[in-house]
């Protein structure tokens, strides 16, 4: 028995290691994008549209994207929205707003904490 935990408990590890650093999603880390949106002519909040976060699974900015969606959305009463899921392995990160793309890909988690990307506005 003790010769099998030995040998299990370090393939468990190694496996986890593995699918940690090959997937499109890391295992073990989340990401937060919160915010909200606003009407650009008169400043109101806006309810009930989707908000997306999208992520590039290619590890660097050289490669092809292929989006997948990391979590979405609806804005509430206030503009506010909140997505709260597993982190992108690439750490490149897109919004969507109803389905429109709304900026470039972003190089960093803490990109998505700016105020450029907390506040947005739809036209």
């Amino acid at each position: 028995m003790k010769f099998l935990s030995k040998v299990f408990i370090p393939i468990l590890l190694l496996v986890i290691i593995i699918l940690n650093t090959n997937c499109e999603k890391k295992i073990f880390s989340k990401v937060t994008y919160e915010g909200y949106l606003y009407d650009t002519i008169g400043g109101k909040p806006i309810q009930g549209v989707w908000i997306v976060l999208q992520a590039c699974d290619a590890p660097n900015t050289q490669d092809e994207c292929d989006n997948y969606t990391v979590g979405q959305s609806v804005t509430d009463a206030s503009g506010h929205f909140y997505i709260h899921n597993d982190a992108a392995r690439s750490n490149r990160y897109s919004v969507e707003i109803n389905g429109t793309f709304n900026g470039t890909f972003l190089t960093t988690e803490d990109d998505l904490k700016t105020n450029q990307l907390t506040t947005l506005y739809l036209k």
